[in-house]
């Protein structure tokens, strides 16, 4: 996004709250690892056009412990000062907690349906997750097939 207000929150902390141009980006990487980034940049324009403003990058890993436990592992990173700290964790414990608490939920509902589990759970709220899911199943699916049929070994899917 070019020469848009900087992000308010982030503004103190890098001591700037003029116009800057935004580059932010995720990638997934199976099976569970999720990064993201966010810098900031002067803008055409202004005298430090290009230069680094302040960025922001983190990372996501969830990977299965046992049958009804889930590690979920998260790290951040950024160029900016350590007085941001406090602020961004309180932030970020809030949406853990939510996460957590919705999650407590979910578990108590799969164990309830014993031997008797549903291929899967949704609700009208997981519609695009869901679709993500199912194109990332096919695309994983058709890449392990691929892999397998060039070594010589032929996969079903």
């Amino acid at each position: 996004l070019a020469n848009i207000p900087m992000v308010a929150i982030f503004a103190p902390y890098v001591g700037y709250d003029g116009q800057i141009d935004r580059k932010a980006g995720q990638r997934f990487y199976l099976p569970a690892l999720h990064h993201g980034w966010d810098k900031f940049l002067f803008p055409e324009g202004h005298p430090r056009a290009g230069e680094l403003v302040g960025k922001l990058v983190v990372y996501h890993a969830i990977t299965p412990a046992r049958r009804n436990t889930t590690r979920y592992f998260f790290a951040t990173a950024r160029t900016f000062g350590p007085e941001a700290q406090d602020q961004m964790r309180a932030a970020t414990s809030a949406v853990i907690g939510e996460d957590v608490w919705a999650l407590t939920h979910l578990e108590r509902t799969i164990r309830s349906y014993g031997d008797q589990l549903p291929p899967e759970f949704s609700a009208r709220i997981d519609t695009q997750q869901l679709q993500a899911r199912r194109k990332l199943g096919t695309s994983t699916k058709r890449c392990w097939s691929w892999r397998n049929a060039k070594k010589g070994r032929f996969v079903a899917g």
